[in-house]
């Protein structure tokens, strides 16, 4: 997997490559578009999207890197696949404070990405489309109005807009959170799982409870 791959270049003294798979999902990013009757400048925006998307998970995946190296923990590389990004550890530190905040670094990065591109969001449209999603929740909404305020947010999303832009990269690194803290190797949830039960019990029966309430969580979400 790690031989058929090309180098982006070194960041933080850590290379960062791609693997050669990620030009068939940027070839049928840009065919889902076509399909769908979309122009030449609707389908640049959505290889935009899909690289934006890939840029974060790069900064994810350094996030881990660096958490490792405040701790004497160098890494190989980092390759990016189209299933998501690796950070080619030395070692994993078997101290569970250290263990943890290298898992959960990654997961913090997504959610800075997040944070930043709300506040620009908000600071664009002086907060005009947050409310719009807030009130779906938390006020009184006829059925018209709702599916008035769902239509105008369906049309930022799949718009040529930089509000939509930020919007979709925004949502997608909240699910980017949500998907790596599932409690469930290899998930960063299961590693930050295992480094808190290993406060508390020996590493080994931290790392067996650990790989129990994985297979529940995948039995449950099967």
């Amino acid at each position: 997997m790690f031989s058929q791959r090309f180098r982006l270049g070194t960041f933080f003294g850590i290379g960062l490559f791609v693997h050669w798979t990620f030009g068939l999902l940027v070839a049928y990013a840009m065919y889902l578009a076509w399909s769908a009757g979309a122009g030449g400048w609707m389908i640049a925006y959505s290889v935009a999207q899909l690289l934006t998307v890939f840029i974060c998970v790069a900064l994810h995946e350094y996030g881990h890197a660096l958490a490792a190296r405040r701790f004497g923990v160098g890494t190989q590389d980092i390759t990016l696949l189209p299933i998501g990004g690796v950070a080619r550890l030395n070692r994993i530190p078997r101290v569970p404070y250290q263990e943890f905040v290298i898992a959960i670094a990654g997961p913090a990065v997504n959610v800075v990405i997040a944070t930043l591109l709300a506040t620009l969001i908000y600071v664009a449209d002086q907060g005009e489309l947050f409310r719009s999603i807030a009130s779906l929740f938390f006020e009184n909404q006829t059925e018209e109005q709702a599916e008035l305020i769902k239509d105008r947010l369906m049309t930022i999303l799949t718009g040529p807009s930089l509000v939509g832009f930020g919007l979709s990269i925004l949502m997608i690194n909240l699910m980017l959170v949500l998907f790596n803290m599932i409690p469930a190797f290899p998930m960063d949830g299961g590693r930050v799982l295992r480094s808190l039960l290993a406060m508390v019990f020996p590493y080994v029966s931290a790392t067996r409870w650990a790989q129990r309430i994985g297979m529940v969580c995948a039995l449950l979400m099967a």
